[in-house]
């Protein structure tokens, strides 16, 4: 079994030799980035004009030229924001979720996740947010030109939509 001492000594060896080594600079943000995907927690950042989230550990949203986030979705606890979660949480107002087929046969229903999620201030999750925000958390990733949803929503009114909206319209805040 190493010591302590020994494993610290290995540590600022490697740190040392990575400032002119590429390979293990290389190496080195590698182990980092598969320490926080093992430990670390799973947000997504969603920024406008893009129809895909990011890992929140892998973008730079500080830099003056970063994207602003529209919004963040945090998946271990089905949870959207934007900054903060210091307010109260809000539930969808969303009887029923499900994917349907072009036979409007359902392929999957995310009701049960859909009663899970939880959404702080004024920014409420789209369709399209939701559904990615699933596929996040199932691993699973739908092919828009297959599958739509159809949700009803608390006024028993049943709708049906594109699972992925369009990049330069998903997300209602303006700056």
């Amino acid at each position: 079994m190493l010591s302590s001492s020994i494993a610290i000594k290995f540590v600022s060896m490697l740190f040392t030799l990575s400032k002119g080594n590429e390979i293990i600079s290389s190496c080195i943000g590698r182990v980092k980035s598969a320490l926080q995907v093992l430990f670390g927690s799973r947000v997504y950042v969603f920024f406008d004009n893009y129809s895909s989230p990011f890992p929140a550990h892998l973008v730079l949203t500080s830099s003056e030229h970063s994207a602003k986030p529209s919004i963040m979705y945090d998946a271990d606890t089905c949870s959207f924001y934007l900054n903060e979660t210091s307010s109260t949480p809000q539930r969808l107002s969303i009887l029923s979720l499900e994917i349907i087929d072009s036979d409007s046969i359902t392929v999957f229903d995310l009701t049960d996740y859909a009663s899970k999620v939880k959404f702080y201030g004024d920014y409420r999750p789209t369709i399209s947010e939701l559904i990615l925000g699933w596929s996040l958390t199932s691993q699973i990733i739908l092919n828009a030109d297959k599958y739509r949803a159809r949700y009803i929503t608390d006024t028993c009114e049943i709708v049906e939509s594109s699972i992925i909206e369009p990049a330069k319209t998903r997300g209602p805040h303006e700056d």
